[in-house]
């Protein structure tokens, strides 16, 4: 696993295989996956309608879930009946889970400034998981591995909207992900 600094989605390396986009696993009335922040928000932007795309994949649980395919010599990222054509594959990556309540999330609660009513679920706001994290790095070499990718960068998991620490995430990971894997930082300013 090796660190860089710089844009998840125009990056310094050479030409990667896939992006990964961190993921809560969280769906609204539409359908439609919670993508609000972070890298996720970005992509949501960039791709108008993903989050149908990954909310399509979501009924059948929070898991790591390819978003392209390759159409001829083309990658495409399929979105409301639309094609997108991307330069690389666009993988979702689970760092939330789905099975939470308020009371473990509280204290996360009462800290944020959010003005967001008590629904049934905390949703969006739960923190993220080492343990899923860990279950959607090993999912993600596997299919490394079936589909010869030699390049994937990844957004250090949790650590954002997720409220991890990387100094206690980063170890985790590499123990999963060889120097094929790129987790990628934002530039400090």
């Amino acid at each position: 696993m090796r660190e860089i600094t710089g844009n998840l989605f125009s990056h310094n390396t050479d030409g990667p295989d896939a992006i990964c986009i961190t993921t809560n696993g969280w769906t609204k009335r539409d359908g439609s996956c919670v993508m609000g922040r972070g890298c996720a928000d970005q992509a949501k932007k960039r791709w108008p309608g993903i989050e149908h795309t990954l909310g399509i994949h979501l009924e059948r649980g929070n898991h790591l879930y390819l978003l392209t395919h390759v159409e001829g010599r083309q990658i495409v990222l399929p979105v409301l009946g639309r094609h997108f054509e991307v330069p690389y594959h666009i993988v979702s990556f689970p760092v939330k889970p789905v099975d939470c309540s308020w009371e473990d999330l509280l204290p996360r609660f009462q800290a944020t400034s959010t003005k967001t009513s008590l629904g049934r679920h905390p949703g969006w706001m739960s923190q993220a998981k080492p343990e899923l994290i860990i279950s959607s790095a090993k999912a993600l070499s596997k299919v490394a591995d079936t589909l010869s990718w030699n390049g994937i960068v990844i957004p250090r998991p949790g650590c954002g909207a997720g409220g991890l620490n990387w100094k206690n995430i980063k170890p985790l990971l590499e123990e999963i992900l060889d120097d094929r894997f790129y987790i990628i930082d934002f530039p400090k300013r």
